[in-house]
């Protein structure tokens, strides 16, 4: 035992003496292996594009403008989310609870009550399949699974677009987010990469807007077919119309800080998070979102530039980051000097934002909500 510890202490001399020489030439450790790694939110990717579905007509009604849940028809029932990190999951439970309705975790050996809704964890992807077996009475999904549930299984039934519910108009959806430490050694290739997204997004919004007899609509299908495979045209065209595409950080500050006091409220986070940060929510929000990348993404030029590659995180067929397949297809990347090395697919955003922070990935697109939930705890824990 003397002999080992005499050992170590030899050991960390070495190592302590070494970190001296290698600061006093310049050079440091990597940063991919900090314990500082945290999310940056660079640019939003859509603000629309999920909807719910049931076992029956008559779920919702328009009251005053926005659809509202009819009470009776919900309880009772297990519904499908794609997790309680998602945004799907948190609209969903907050419409429930506003019409008087209990809302609970599923769970297999008792049914829901009278009063009462069980939201069950379930991907996307197996929703349909959960909906034939009878294991969910709907859901809510985003593009273009919801779509698909509605064109092609059995028995359900259109409620309502996330957007017709009151307070849900440009909600917070999918974020383009970055590691931290890859964007302290890498901010004029993030600026690359954020000028080849804005120049697909625009590309998107502008082939939507001048249909389908449109050879930019054409083009835009043909990457819809290659993320969506297995999709039909028609359930693709019905997603497309239902996302809202854009880069913009408008009032996002505030929708972060939203996000952090709903999940305070919850529990989801600690309710003394923001203390043991000791930063207010604001202060946290400003320092986690960036738009300065976004901004000189808009002003730099296609000119010859050294290649770099850039790992960047996905979910599977979401029509939500339909621009990332876009700036491929259509090389505004390749423009910029950008290469590409995909890290995925993902399930769920949640599983994207622990790729960024764990430098995994340097570059991801994930819901609003797991990105702020998995970035404070990571800064309060």
């Amino acid at each position: 035992m003397i002999k080992l510890f005499n050992w170590n202490v030899k050991l960390w001399a070495i190592v302590l003496a070494l970190i001296v020489v290698l600061a006093g030439t310049g050079f440091a450790l990597s940063d991919r292996t900090n314990a500082d790694d945290t999310s940056i939110v660079l640019a939003r990717a859509n603000t629309e594009g999920s909807g719910i579905f049931g076992d029956e007509p008559g779920m919702a009604v328009l009251e005053d403008g926005y659809m509202v849940l009819v009470k009776e028809k919900w309880a009772g029932k297990v519904i499908a989310t794609p997790g309680p990190t998602s945004i799907q999951y948190m609209i969903i439970k907050e419409q429930l609870l506003s019409v008087g309705l209990t809302v609970k975790a599923y769970d297999n050996t008792n049914p829901p009550g009278s009063n009462e809704v069980q939201l069950k964890d379930v991907g996307v992807g197996l929703m349909a399949a959960e909906f034939a077996a009878g294991t969910i009475d709907g859901g809510i999904a985003w593009e273009p699974i919801y779509s698909d549930i509605l064109d092609n299984a059995p028995g359900a039934y259109d409620v309502c677009m996330t957007n017709q519910l009151e307070g849900q108009l440009g909600h917070a959806c999918c974020m383009v987010v970055a590691n931290s430490n890859f964007l302290n050694d890498n901010s004029e290739a993030t600026v690359r990469f954020l000028a080849a997204y804005c120049d697909a997004v625009d590309f998107i919004n502008n082939a939507k807007f001048l249909g389908p007899g449109s050879d930019e609509y054409k083009e835009l299908m043909k990457s819809c077919k290659v993320l969506l495979n297995g999709y039909d045209n028609e359930v693709i065209e019905e997603a497309l119309a239902n996302v809202t595409y854009t880069y913009n950080l408008t009032n996002f500050e505030d929708e972060y800080v939203d996000l952090i006091h709903a999940y305070q409220e919850s529990g989801v986070i600690p309710r003394n998070a923001m203390d043991t940060i000791g930063q207010t929510p604001e202060q946290f929000a400003k320092a986690h979102i960036d738009g300065t990348y976004l901004n000189n993404a808009k002003s730099i030029s296609k000119v010859e530039y050294k290649p770099v590659t850039i790992r960047v995180a996905y979910l599977g067929a979401d029509i939500h980051q339909l621009a990332l397949q876009v700036a491929k297809d259509l090389r505004y990347f390749a423009d910029y000097g950008i290469e590409i090395e995909n890290i995925g697919p993902f399930a769920a955003g949640g599983a994207v934002l622990d790729a960024i922070l764990t430098g995994e990935a340097d570059i991801g697109f994930a819901g609003a909500p797991p990105t702020v939930m998995k970035t404070v705890n990571l800064a309060a824990s």
